[in-house]
C-alpha cells in the first residue's frame, strides 16, 4: 500500500498480485486478519482511487522515486 501512496502504481499492483499468490499457497489465507489486509490493499490499489492513482503529495511526487 505504501508503494501506491508514493505513486508507484505498477509496483503496487505487482506486489498485490504477489500477495494473492502467497496467500493462495498457505494456511494463512483462511485467517481473518490476512483477508482483511488483502481487502484493504485491493480497495486502495484497485478501487476507485486505483482508477485515477493516488492523491498528490508534494513531498512524494507521483512516479518519482527518491
Amino acid at each position: 500500500m505504501k508503494q501506491f501512496k508514493l505513486g508507484w502504481v505498477e509496483d503496487a499492483k505487482a506486489s498485490l498480485t504477489r500477495l494473492r499468490e502467497l496467500l493462495g499457497d498457505t494456511r494463512n489465507a483462511a485467517s481473518d486478519e490476512y483477508q482483511a489486509f488483502l481487502a484493504e490493499a485491493e480497495a486502495l490499489i484497485e478501487g476507485a482511487a486505483g482508477a485515477t492513482g493516488p492523491t498528490s503529495d508534494p513531498a512524494n511526487p507521483p512516479g518519482g522515486r527518491p
